[in-house]
């Protein structure tokens, strides 16, 4: 994750804050220069107005990045992988995208999505978070039938089902009250 400081340089970047600068400051020593004869007026104004433009351009793009990080949605699911063997009783593995949702041990929840509908199929949690951000989590409890072939599907690296599949960085409280008592 990027620091605040960073991520101002990007929104100057992405907001043509060098070129505009560049012309503001050209525009700037123009007034300076041309407007001599004035004794305070242009020659404070104009350069003063370009600077308070410029900082308008860099913050109005800072807060539209932030907003749309912060509307960024579930991560994706980019696979599946088989839990190793001391993980008996675990269903899945899946490997996500990044996401700022989630923390190391965090409980998840995975849901289906079928038609409009997200139904849940199975809970776990976060095993870990590589160095480049992608989540590893453990699905250590199914919630379907038997004969339902979904987790089978996961395994095999079905991309229509691993599309359908929603990692969510919270568990059910119906699901709690089920473990806890």
């Amino acid at each position: 994750m990027k620091g605040y400081w960073a991520e101002i340089a990007e929104s100057f970047r992405q907001s043509h804050g060098p070129s505009f600068s560049l012309v503001s400051l050209v525009i700037a020593l123009g007034t300076w220069f041309g407007l001599s004869d004035v004794k305070v007026g242009l020659k404070w104004v104009v350069p003063s107005v370009l600077i308070v433009v410029v900082m308008l351009m860099i913050f109005i793009n800072l807060s539209s990045r932030a907003f749309s990080k912060a509307r960024s949605g579930l991560p994706k699911v980019k696979a599946s992988f088989a839990p190793s063997s001391h993980q008996q009783t675990a269903v899945a593995g899946l490997l996500l995208e990044r996401s700022e949702l989630f923390g190391h041990e965090s409980l998840i929840s995975v849901f289906m999505k079928e038609n409009d509908f997200e139904r849940l199929i199975g809970y776990g949690f976060v095993t870990t978070i590589q160095e480049n951000g992608l989540i590893q989590v453990l699905v250590t409890g199914s919630l379907v039938d038997e004969e339902d072939d979904v987790w089978k599907l996961v395994a095999n690296q079905n991309v229509d089902t691993l599309k359908k599949l929603m990692v969510k960085a919270t568990v059910p409280k119906l699901l709690l009250s089920n473990q806890l008592s």
